[in-house]
């Protein structure tokens, strides 16, 4: 497991030879397993067997998961974004959609560039599908054009008035 700088090896030795089989960096986290090895021999005779140990493999599943970033996230309008999908999956994924939250057409790029025209807080989605599943990714405000996002006090006065709302009524007056 700390073999290969921490990401992990397979090391098998046979007969005073050793082959080793280093795990990619960050397939250990997503769950790499070697599931077993073994060797089967045909003949029964007592002759000897050379047998070759370069051909080592493990096991990595992966979930489908979409997932992406954004750069830059805020700025005045207009304001050019590029985007990175992230996703991971262990089949090949055949199909992206973007949402990029302004009512423009989706985008079906890997890595698109979008431009947002008009000053507003817009929550982006991407939709990936593989030869066998799919999943969305959605994030509520991840774009913010022309500082449009509530600050603090707003959202806290916004809950503040839900909640006393609840309580028999009371209002919130600004003055």
């Amino acid at each position: 497991p700390e073999g290969n700088g921490g990401d992990g090896e397979i090391s098998l030795t046979y007969d005073g030879q050793t082959s080793i089989l280093p795990v990619q960096p960050g397939h250990k986290a997503m769950g790499a397993t070697f599931d077993r090895f073994g060797f089967v021999t045909t003949w029964i005779d007592g002759n000897n067997q050379l047998v070759f140990v370069d051909d080592l493999t493990y096991t990595l599943d992966v979930p489908t998961t979409a997932q992406f970033s954004a750069t830059p996230r805020e700025g005045d309008a207009p304001l050019e974004v590029t985007f990175t999908d992230e996703s991971t999956s262990k089949f090949a994924i055949t199909s992206r959609t973007w949402d990029f939250g302004d009512e423009s057409p989706t985008s079906n790029d890997a890595n698109p560039v979008h431009t947002y025209a008009v000053d507003g807080a817009y929550t982006v989605g991407l939709t990936i599908a593989t030869t066998e599943d799919s999943d969305t990714e959605t994030s509520q405000w991840y774009i913010d054009v022309g500082n449009s996002l509530p600050g603090p006090g707003v959202v806290a006065l916004g809950i503040l008035a839900a909640v006393m709302a609840s309580y028999g009524g009371y209002r919130i007056r600004r003055r």
